[in-house]
């Protein structure tokens, strides 16, 4: 991993290492942005849950303007992960806590972080990821910067992404799911944009009980990558599964034991080798039929863990709103409708030279026997202010995919008045915004009887 102007804090990164090899933390000086309040720490934790031999208990640096930099030798082969925050001047406790403060981790001495995996004093590139990255950017919008990452899918899919002109400023958040941004509480897509600008957001990004982010990787993922690993409280971790053609999803249904509510009960999903969406047909008067209008019900769902699992509680009440008697013999299928769905919902990104998407593997690849352009899909009619005035920018609506080179980009020219105290210099379509764009392989469970149960 690396970077130029950017800055990663608040998150964790994950770097797997055979017994014998090196990693090294460095965090090389860039600029200065204000007064420095904060300083950094990173806790290293090695693949039995303590801090390896010969590392503190936090490294820190930030204090002054000078590079830092420190090696350990991994005495075990496995993951060790290294969670990297920032902290007020004034801590004095080993390891810092982390600063609470209302610029949300916004830092004011500017550093490019790398952890490195070496062996014999060579690199091994693709060996660290992450789930969540915290960019910080100078206060100037001549900061744009080319940023290409790789996601892995818990089934085993992976995608290039490529930015061009990425421009977070101060502070921007980078992270993906099957998911984007979410009506409250739920963990199915509302496919949209959202701004908090001067308002309460219409979606927000789904919530961590909706599941992980996906594994963001700083470099294509190493072939020598295990599929996943045990971490010291003996729970399992994805890191590169192979990828495999998803099994048929299964629906079972438990009554309630609610008899005044007739039906009423639950219907659970289960998936294999499969992340996305799909849709809940029920056979409310028990005839066979799943599409009749007013009688039947189709309910979205949505999964993004491999093996998943989703669940639906159902009132007892046809698409009209009447009671199902108890005597009617209910049933239900599910249709796989997007596989391998994957959002990048950019948060505060406030100028973008736009995106090109690319999948290495999964079901789109495999059926064509290499890499393929991913279409790119968004709509951001939710989060357009009125007074946008920009012609460079490519909002609205695109639903039916775009496989062009850099496409859904939106750079900063904002009308004064945009935001308190925003002007044409400091404003941006992305800034104080969920900007989500998608993409996804349409199924037709019709024709392919194997995407459905």
């Amino acid at each position: 991993m690396g970077g130029t102007t950017t800055q990663v804090t608040g998150e964790t990164l994950y770097a797997y290492a055979k017994e014998g090899e090196t990693l090294t933390l460095t965090a090389t000086y860039k600029a200065s942005d204000g007064n420095p309040r904060y300083y950094y720490a990173a806790v290293l934790t090695g693949p039995d849950g303590t801090t390896p031999a010969g590392a503190p208990a936090a490294y820190e640096w930030g204090s002054g303007t000078d590079d830092f930099t420190a090696t350990i030798t991994a005495t075990a082969t496995g993951v060790y992960s290294l969670w990297i925050y920032s902290y007020l001047y004034t801590d004095t406790a080993l390891p810092p806590t982390p600063a609470s403060n209302s610029d949300n981790g916004r830092m004011y001495h500017l550093y490019a972080v790398d952890w490195t995996v070496a062996e014999d004093g060579v690199a091994q590139p693709g060996r660290v990821w992450t789930k969540l990255l915290h960019l910080t950017q100078t206060s100037a919008w001549s900061q744009t910067a080319g940023l290409s990452v790789y996601v892995v899918q818990p089934n085993g899919s992976v995608y290039q992404v490529d930015y061009a002109d990425y421009n977070g400023l101060t502070g921007s958040l980078l992270y993906y799911d099957p998911f984007g941004n979410t009506a409250s509480g739920e963990c199915v897509s509302a496919y949209a944009s959202a701004t908090y600008d001067g308002k309460t957001a219409e979606y927000a990004p789904a919530s961590a009980s909706c599941g992980e982010k996906y594994n963001l990787f700083f470099d294509e993922p190493a072939a020598d990558l295990p599929a996943s690993y045990v971490d010291a409280d003996g729970v399992e971790h994805y890191i590169l599964p192979t990828y495999q053609a998803p099994s048929k999803p299964t629906v079972a249904y438990q009554q309630g034991t609610d008899k005044t509510a007739q039906l009423a009960g639950t219907f659970t999903v289960g998936t294999d080798n499969f992340v996305g969406s799909f849709e809940i047909h029920i056979d409310a008067n028990g005839n066979g039929i799943y599409d009749e209008a007013g009688i039947d019900l189709v309910v979205p769902g949505a999964v993004s863990e491999s093996p998943g699992s989703f669940t639906y509680e159902w009132d007892g009440l046809d698409a009209s709103g009447n009671v199902v008697p108890r005597k009617t013999k209910v049933s239900a299928r599910v249709d796989y409708t997007k596989m391998d769905e994957l959002h990048s919902d950019l948060q505060d990104v406030e100028q973008s030279g736009g995106q090109t998407w690319t999948q290495l593997a999964g079901y789109a690849a495999s059926r064509a026997g290499g890499p393929v352009a991913a279409p790119l899909m968004w709509n951001d009619q939710p989060a357009t202010r009125t007074n946008y005035t920009a012609a460079d920018v490519l909002p609205g609506i695109s639903s039916a995919g775009d496989t062009t080179p850099n496409t859904h980009y939106w750079d900063s020219n904002i009308t004064t008045g945009y935001a308190p105290g925003a002007t044409v210099a400091n404003g941006g379509f992305g800034n104080s915004s969920y900007i989500d764009t998608w993409t996804y392989v349409a199924v037709d469970a019709d024709s392919d009887p194997k995407m459905r149960t």
